[in-house]
C-alpha cells in the first residue's frame, strides 16, 4: 500500500460517520423480561416430562432444609415500598431486606436467564440452601406492568436457587437499591453497568486459586485432584503447602492438565510418566502436563507391544533415560498436538530399538500398531 494510499484511507476514518448501535439493539421495551419464578415453569414444562414438578426436584434431590446462618430480617418489601412513596426523591440502597421472590425478574438485554441445571447442581454441592453462600442478592426497584418489582443484577441464579429450595413465592433476604425512578429504561442502565462490573471488571481467581478454595470448600472433585496431585508428588502452590511434607516434590504446570490426563489414561500410568521424568530431569524443574500427556498416551497405548518386544526389563524406561541424556521435556511436546508428539516419539523409538537390535528387522511400533491403538484419528 503507497503512502498516497494511506492517507485517504486514514482521512475515510477520520470523516466516515460514527454507527449508532442503538439502531442495531433491541430497544428495552422489546427485550425479554422474566420473573424467575415464569423461567422455572418454563423449564419444567419443557424438561420432556422427567421431572414436571418442584416437589419432584426437591424429592429427586433429596435437599435438607436451609442451613448456615440465617440473616437477620430487618424490613420488608412493604417498607420498601412505602419509603419510594412518602419520599420518591430520595435514593437509597438497603440490605436485609425480605422480599418475595415472585417479584425477582430478569432483563435480557443485559442479563442471562438463570441455568436451572446448574442451580440444582449448585443445590446439590451444599445439599440445600446455604444462607451464608446465598449472600446479599442485589435488586434494583422497577415498575413492570403497573407494579413495583425487583430487577435482577448481582441474584437471578441466587432467588432461582430459593425458589427450588423452598418454593414459589417464598422468601429471601437481599439489598434493594432505589434510584430515584422506577423507569425501566433508566433503571436497566444503572443494572447493566452495575452487572457489567460485578461479571468483568473484577480479580477474577485464578487456576491455581479454584483448586486452593476448591480444596478447603471440601469439594470432592477438587479434593480428589489434590489427593491424586500429592500421590504423584506434585503440588500447584507451593505456598500453600508445608515445605516438609512435600520434600521431593516438583511443581505441576497445569492441574487442570493433570486432571485430564489422570481422567483418560488412569492414575497408575499418569503416575509411571511423572515418575519417569522426575528421575531423568533435575529436581528443580516443573512438571509440564503437556509431556506428562505425551509419555502417558504413549505408554498407555503400546504397553502390550513394548512388552511383547522384551519381556525381561522396561526398555521404554531404558529408552527415555537415554533420550533425556540430549532431549528435555520441552522435546516431547514440541509440536503441540498430541498425535504429532506421539508419532515423534514412536519414531524415536522405533530407532532406538533397532539401534539395541531389540526387534531385528521388523519395526518395534508399525502402523499396525498405531492404527490398532488410534484408528481413524490418525493418518498414516
Amino acid at each position: 500500500m503507497d503512502i498516497l494510499t494511506q492517507a485517504r484511507e486514514s482521512l475515510d476514518e477520520l470523516t466516515k460517520e460514527p454507527i449508532d448501535i442503538t439502531e442495531y439493539l433491541k430497544d428495552i421495551t422489546e427485550t425479554k423480561i422474566i420473573s424467575v419464578e415464569d423461567n422455572i415453569r418454563e423449564y419444567l414444562k419443557s424438561n420432556n416430562k422427567k421431572l414436571t414438578t418442584l416437589s419432584e426436584i426437591q424429592s429427586r434431590n433429596a435437599w435438607n432444609k436451609p442451613t448456615g446462618i440465617k440473616p437477620s430480617e430487618k424490613i420488608t418489601f412493604d417498607d420498601i415500598v412505602k419509603m419510594v412513596k412518602d419520599n420518591p426523591n430520595k435514593k437509597f440502597s438497603i440490605s436485609d431486606v425480605w422480599v418475595n421472590t415472585s417479584l425477582v425478574y430478569v432483563i435480557t438485554k443485559f442479563n442471562r436467564v438463570p441455568n436451572i441445571p446448574q442451580c440444582i447442581s449448585n443445590l446439590n454441592f451444599t445439599n440445600g440452601l446455604h444462607w451464608e453462600a446465598l449472600d446479599s442478592p442485589h435488586y434494583y426497584l422497577i415498575e413492570y406492568k403497573g407494579k413495583l418489582v425487583l430487577c435482577s443484577t448481582i441474584g437471578g441464579h441466587r432467588a432461582t436457587m430459593c425458589v427450588l429450595s423452598n418454593g414459589y413465592s417464598s422468601l429471601m433476604p437481599s439489598k434493594i437499591t432505589y434510584i430515584g425512578s422506577v423507569d425501566v429504561a433508566d433503571v436497566a442502565e444503572r443494572c447493566a453497568l452495575i452487572h457489567h462490573i460485578d461479571c468483568n471488571k473484577r480479580a477474577n481467581q485464578t487456576a491455581d486459586d479454584r483448586l486452593s478454595s476448591g480444596v478447603e470448600a471440601k469439594d470432592y472433585t477438587y479434593v480428589e485432584v489434590m489427593q491424586d496431585l500429592i500421590y504423584c508428588k506434585l503440588y500447584v502452590n507451593e505456598d500453600q503447602m508445608k515445605s516438609v511434607a512435600i520434600k521431593g516434590f516438583r511443581k505441576c504446570s497445569s492441574w487442570q492438565g493433570f486432571k485430564s490426563i489422570r481422567k483418560d489414561y488412569g492414575i497408575d500410568t499418569t503416575k509411571y510418566a511423572i515418575d519417569m521424568i522426575m528421575k531423568f530431569t533435575k529436581s528443580d524443574e516443573i512438571i509440564l502436563t503437556q509431556a506428562v500427556e505425551t509419555i502417558t498416551c504413549f505408554r498407555s497405548k503400546f504397553d502390550d507391544r513394548i512388552k511383547s518386544i522384551c519381556s525381561s526389563k522396561d526398555i521404554f524406561d531404558e529408552f527415555m533415560g537415554e533420550y533425556f541424556v540430549m532431549q528435555n521435556q520441552s522435546t516431547i511436546k514440541s509440536n503441540g498436538k498430541l498425535i504429532e508428539d506421539i508419532l515423534e516419539l514412536k519414531d524415536r523409538f522405533n530407532n532406538w530399538c533397532n539401534y539395541k537390535e531389540y526387534t531385528g528387522k521388523v519395526g518395534a511400533i508399525t502402523n499396525k500398531h498405531l492404527i490398532a491403538a488410534f484408528g481413524d484419528s490418525i493418518k498414516i
